[in-house]
């Protein structure tokens, strides 16, 4: 007790509060104040009486219906102890008043300084414990009918089960049903997880583990079955054993469909990625053909007859038009170049008449001729053949990360080194500039050529990597399975 508590004494007895008050100036316990009640109604209806720190209470003030009048002081002062002032005959309600909520007791006659001291000291450090302990189970009842999970606990030792209202409603049952079993849960689950379950349950229970994490599909009350996502901890003795099990099943099955419907769609998103991939690949093979049979062979004619010409007027023409054939036929030699680019760019005709390895090869040569970069390409076997559509993506990919690597600080040499293992053909592109930084290797979505990258490794069900090291440039790894 403290300086600011007050104590009182409500008793019909005339010598209890002379009493008491002598033995409190006797003792080591100090009150602010100690307070004579002549009455319950008094002791109800007194502001200043509601701020006690202490009651106590004469049992023969509680008249014939014992119980029920105590229950009434206590309800009016919850959180305050109750010592019940009783004679040695008056004993017949004690033991009842004591169980509603009366936190110790003393018998006239036989009081004493220090069964008073232990008596006070006992009943408000038994009382602040059950404040202490109604609190707990208030927020843990609260808490419990907040959730929307079935939680659940239980005793493996004695068997015992609780459940919140949630969990009996789960099973159709009302919170004073009987709480279903083990085996009562068991049989809710879906024949085609039941087995898993037992098995992960009993696998979990033997080890060491204090966490049970588990999805199952559940048979509720509608016949329906619900995807329960289940989380349990696991109480040990200090053996490992377990002992005690508590938990909570939340039901996730619209999560599951807005994930099916999510999967679905981003499938679908994939699909038509890919059928406009190939349909993309094929236009460019048809307009690259057209440009290189049609408009690439007339230019090639035009300039032959432009040659001719000019071979054959020498003796007619003066300088200035000799002058000017000679520069038309350099713009036509350059349109034929720029021709052969587009066809190139758009569909390589070396990769479908002479392979992967020599578009590369183009390819690169064609890099170093325009960025004074210095390339080197090894590969294993000059002979490798590699299916059409794997070809066309591997190369795709390749051009991407050309790309990709142009936009690399101070770049000055290229690796590329492509080889066939057991079922799959590996495509390696190092270079010696400055390390991608982490942010942008996490970042793809703001990156579209990794995005594109790692798209067209997908429809070829490959990885695709990138190693950054300071010092050591980046790194471009591609791995495609064949058969």
């Amino acid at each position: 007790m403290n300086g600011t508590d007050q104590i009182a004494v409500v008793s019909s007895h005339h010598n209890d509060f002379p009493f008491l008050s002598e033995c409190f100036k006797e003792t080591d316990l100090f009150a602010s104040q100690i307070i004579p009640v002549q009455s319950l109604e008094e002791l109800f209806h007194s502001p200043l009486l509601l701020k006690s720190g202490l009651i106590f209470l004469d049992q023969d003030m509680l008249a014939a219906n014992d119980r029920d009048a105590f229950r009434k002081v206590n309800a009016v002062f919850p959180y305050v102890p109750i010592i019940i002032l009783s004679d040695a005959e008056n004993l017949k309600g004690l033991l009842e008043i004591i169980k509603d909520g009366a936190v110790d007791y003393l018998i006239r006659g036989e009081i004493t300084k220090d069964d008073l001291l232990r008596s006070v000291q006992y009943s408000i450090e038994r009382k602040q414990y059950l404040n202490d302990l109604k609190k707990n189970s208030d927020r843990f009842s609260m808490i419990t009918k907040t959730t929307k999970d079935a939680v659940w606990e239980w005793d493996i030792e004695t068997s015992d089960l609780w459940s919140n209202e949630n969990h009996q409603h789960l099973y159709g049952l009302s919170a004073t049903d009987n709480i279903p079993t083990f085996n009562d849960w068991i049989q809710r689950i879906h024949p085609d997880d039941r087995e898993r379950m037992i098995k992960l349950q009993e696998d979990v229970l033997a080890s060491k583990s204090n966490v049970f994490l588990s999805e199952y599909r559940f048979l509720n009350i509608k016949g329906q079955y619900k995807y329960i996502f289940d989380r349990c901890y696991i109480v040990r003795n200090a053996e490992g054993n377990a002992i005690r099990m508590a938990g909570s099943m939340m039901d996730v099955t619209h999560l599951k469909k807005a994930e099916e419907e999510l999967k679905e769609s981003f499938q679908s998103i994939r699909n038509l990625s890919t059928h406009l991939q190939n349909q993309m690949e094929k236009e460019r093979t048809k307009i690259a053909r057209k440009i290189h049979d049609d408009i690439g062979q007339q230019l090639s004619a035009l300039k032959l007859d432009l040659s001719w010409v000019n071979k054959n007027i020498d003796q007619f023409a003066d300088t200035t038009v000799l002058h000017r054939m000679d520069e038309i036929i350099k713009i036509l030699n350059q349109s034929v170049t720029s021709v052969r680019r587009i066809s190139f760019d758009l569909r390589p005709g070396l990769l479908d008449d002479l392979g992967l390895i020599a578009a590369v090869e183009w390819q690169l040569d064609d890099l170093e001729k325009l960025s004074g970069i210095k390339t080197r390409f090894i590969y294993d076997d000059p002979e490798i053949e590699i299916p059409a559509q794997i070809s066309t993506g591997i190369f795709r990919i390749f051009q991407e990360s050309l790309v990709h690597v142009s936009t690399h600080d101070r770049v000055t040499e290229l690796n590329v080194t492509l080889s066939k293992g057991s079922g799959f053909i590996k495509l390696s592109i190092a270079d010696n500039g400055q390390r991608i930084n982490d942010n942008d290797q996490q970042k793809t979505g703001s990156n579209f050529e990794i995005l594109a990258i790692q798209e067209r490794t997908r429809m070829l069900s490959g990885e695709y990597t990138i190693k950054s090291l300071e010092g050591e440039g980046t790194e471009v790894e591609l791995i495609i399975p064949v058969e």
